[in-house]
């Protein structure tokens, strides 16, 4: 197998049809040893995926979609404009800064600017990737007070989804500091003396 086709568990991947994934990992059928990967959604209700390795690094079926201009059902995405098989020495931090988040280069998908509030489906906010970047709660809230002015309800809703919480409604000052303040319970019973 290609190189370049190797499916790594945090990566992202754009399917043909411009939606974005995330892998969570690659699984082997119990039974038949089939591989498997298993991948979800950043986008609506972030629904979690499975799919035959073989299919999902399969190439588009052009006569069945001739319209596509992807090569590959699903085609990673590299944050910072560099490979992340080639940046494994690197820190996250380094490679998802907010200038740097880009698709790849041969593919289709807009460039989501930081500022972008854009509710396109298929698309990830860039601040989304970053929180989730963060080590621990307490980085988390960190970030959260650094970007509070460009936070707006969207991004409070996917972070509660990911974090399975409820937020209520309300004005976006109070859902956020809702949201930080769970994070806190969440940083209280973080117990960092077995790390």
């Amino acid at each position: 197998m290609n190189e370049r086709r190797q499916i790594i568990p945090g990566d992202i991947y754009r399917h043909f049809k411009n939606k974005l994934y995330q892998i969570i990992s690659v699984a082997y059928h119990s039974e038949t040893g089939e591989k498997y990967v298993v991948y979800q959604a950043l986008y609506g209700d972030f629904r979690t995926y499975v799919r035959p390795y073989d299919m999902f690094v399969s190439e588009v079926d052009r006569n069945k979609y001739p319209e596509t201009k992807q090569q590959y059902r699903f085609e990673r995405v590299i944050l910072g404009g560099k490979d992340k098989n080639e940046e494994r020495g690197e820190t996250k931090a380094n490679i998802c800064s907010e200038e740097n988040i880009q698709p790849v280069p041969s593919g289709q998908l807009p460039e989501a600017a930081p500022d972008d509030s854009s509710d396109a489906e298929g698309q990830v906010n860039p601040y989304l990737l970053m929180f989730f970047d963060k080590e621990g709660s307490r980085e988390q809230i960190e970030y959260l007070n650094s970007i509070r002015s460009k936070i707006d309800d969207r991004l409070v809703n996917d972070i509660a989804v990911s974090l399975d919480l409820t937020v209520d409604d309300g004005r976006l000052d109070d859902r956020i500091d809702s949201l930080i303040n769970c994070l806190r319970t969440k940083a209280r019973f973080e117990c960092e003396r077995f790390r």
